[in-house]
């Protein structure tokens, strides 16, 4: 909404939000002139590049890496991975309905508002791969780096 109607108050609750990572302290401190002028540009980006790109820089210019690392949330890299895959399946939207800017605004809130989406890539994602199986080829004596080798 912030992208779409840049005024003060949507760009506020924008920022104020855990993907911007900004403090009521860190906003009023900020110059109002320069986040309008980068509201804009990420608008602009929408308009030529797509809600893709706009999104990806959003996420780059406010820290998603960081999220991953955030304290202050119960589980960071949950939050961020969700945010990741928002971002794929907004853009896939995006692309397969051609939704204008309003359209996919509309689509989004339908989607929190709680309609039911069907599809795999509407299922919580994994946020991290590292208690996965990992099957790996074995040559010659390379079983020696685990403990426990099944050989059928």
């Amino acid at each position: 909404m912030a992208v779409q109607d840049p005024t003060r108050a949507n760009i506020n609750r924008a920022l104020l939000s855990h993907i911007a990572g900004y403090d009521l302290d860190r906003l009023a401190a900020a110059d109002e002139e320069a986040i309008l002028s980068r509201f804009r540009n990420y608008r602009d980006t929408w308009v030529n590049d797509g809600v893709f790109v706009m999104l990806r820089r959003f996420l780059a210019d406010h820290g998603i890496g960081e999220l991953f690392s955030d304290t202050r949330l119960p589980n960071p890299e949950r939050t961020a991975s969700n945010i990741l895959q928002l971002t794929e399946i907004v853009h896939k939207v995006s692309e397969r309905r051609r939704y204008d800017a309003r359209e996919l605004l509309q689509w989004l809130k339908k989607g929190i508002d709680g309609e039911i989406r069907d599809g795999d890539e509407y299922q919580q994602r994994i946020e991290s791969d590292e208690a996965a199986v990992r099957i790996v080829t074995i040559h010659k004596s390379k079983g020696l780096e685990y403990n426990i080798v099944l050989a059928p």
